[in-house]
């Protein structure tokens, strides 16, 4: 499940970007995402064997595991915040917001699906 959970950072990400609505430079601003997603990727899957998310299966997928979830998709938003103001990138707060709600959904529909 950490694979499936790396791999929803990714599409997470890229979902978001989408539904902001970025405009016609949408590639540029995806390009300049590209440095941070490797580490962002990284905190989250330690976040996550740390909580213990990778481990949940399906039958133990209560309200529990589903808050943990969120703290997990909490941390994502934070770490994708403080990493983009550390390489000073131009991007809305929301982005970081969205992409955390994406992440959530993501995970929440990879473990009961």
């Amino acid at each position: 499940m950490l694979a499936v959970d790396s791999v929803a950072v990714t599409l997470a990400t890229m979902l978001s970007f989408i539904a902001l609505g970025a405009p016609e430079n949408i590639g540029f601003l995806v390009a300049s995402y590209m440095p941070i997603l490797p580490y962002v990727v990284i905190v989250t899957a330690s976040c996550s064997i740390w909580l213990g998310v990778c481990s949940v299966s399906l039958n133990t997928f209560d309200k529990t595991a589903i808050g943990i979830t969120a703290i997990l998709a909490t941390s994502l938003a934070i770490t994708s915040w403080v990493a983009a103001s550390l390489i000073r990138l131009d991007l809305p707060n929301g982005l970081h917001m969205t992409m955390g709600v994406m992440f959530f959904v993501l995970v929440v529909i990879s473990r009961t699906a």
